[in-house]
């Protein structure tokens, strides 16, 4: 895989440009980020624009969630060291890791990092170390008075160190829903608060963090079994707590570990 953003896989290029997937890139650093949202702040005013042109805030990934690629990595160190060896500019620090819009033009498109031949070799070593340790915190649902920032009440069954981190902070983009047994990235509606959107995800089969192929994804068969009860699994596409009146067995993994899947 290539350096570029137009070098990765078409279904993350896709994800990175639609302004609802709580996922993004930035150029200048060549990082791919997981949204970190604020309660009672509108996405678009907290570095999350219709256009994506702003540098987000959020947790960097190093493998591709759609193939399990490794990314290239980000530049964060090597673009400050240009920022404050070359360009006398350290005092924007940190800034311009929040907006791409702070320094010198001509550092604000990947075309800076390309013809200097920076991050040209892919150090994997430190990532795939990490991959061996434990989770780094415990799963804690934290549920909150917000619905759009709740967690499930169970444990995802993949919970490597990178997840560990991730799931801890509420306000990161990246969710588990046990029902379906998927993985990924918000669907926000940048006009609304998170605060009472309901929780729905682009779903992704590896993990961002470890590469690791996720447990397949089984939307399909919970819909066929909802329907099967004459409800409408539209009403629970990724939605916690669930609607009241379900069985409970739909709205958690029980169902599809009493059926062994």
């Amino acid at each position: 895989m290539g350096l570029r953003l137009s070098d990765q896989s078409l279904e993350l290029r896709t994800a990175v440009a639609d302004p609802k997937v709580a996922l993004d890139y930035g150029p200048s650093d060549r990082d791919y980020v997981v949204a970190h949202l604020e309660p009672g702040i509108l996405p678009r005013r907290q570095f999350f624009p219709n256009t994506k042109w702003r540098y987000c805030r959020g947790v960097g990934m190093y493998f591709c969630p759609f193939t399990g690629v490794h990314l290239p990595g980000a530049l964060r160190d090597a673009r400050y060291i240009v920022y404050a060896r070359e360009k006398g500019m350290d005092h924007l620090f940190p800034d311009y890791f929040l907006d791409a819009r702070i320094g010198p033009r001509s550092m604000r498109t990947e075309q800076w990092w390309l013809e200097r031949g920076i991050g040209e070799k892919i150090d994997c070593d430190g990532i795939y170390e990490d991959q061996e340790m434990p989770p780094k915190y415990p799963y804690d649902p934290y549920e909150k008075e917000l619905p759009g920032f709740q967690r499930c009440l169970e444990q995802p069954v993949h919970f490597c160190r990178g997840v560990s981190s991730v799931l801890d902070d509420m306000r990161n983009m990246y969710w588990y829903l046990p029902h379906t047994r998927e993985y990924g990235f918000r669907i926000i509606d940048p006009e609304q608060r998170v605060d009472f959107q309901p929780i729905r995800i682009l779903p992704a089969p590896y993990c961002p963090w470890c590469g690791t192929r996720l447990p397949s994804s089984l939307r399909t068969q919970w819909e066929e079994r909802v329907r099967n009860r004459g409800l409408d699994p539209d009403d629970l596409v990724a939605s916690h707590p669930p609607p009241k009146g379900w069985p409970e067995e739909l709205t958690t993994s029980a169902w599809w570990k009493n059926e062994g899947l």
